[in-house]
């Protein structure tokens, strides 16, 4: 397993400068967190749970 994904990086890297790669990993993981706040918060709504009212 650790083999495959460190082909899989270095291959990745054959095709994609680091400062893009690491700009669009950061992006993508912002996105994914901005993402499940937003559930979370829909979810508390719901549910009526007063932790995240200001």
């Amino acid at each position: 397993m650790l083999g495959l994904s460190m082909l899989l990086a270095g291959w990745l890297l054959e095709w994609v400068e680091p400062r893009t790669l690491g700009f669009a990993g950061g992006a993508g993981i912002s996105g994914i967190a901005i993402l499940l706040a937003g559930y979370a918060l829909v979810r508390s709504k719901k549910k009526g749970l007063q932790r995240f009212q200001a």
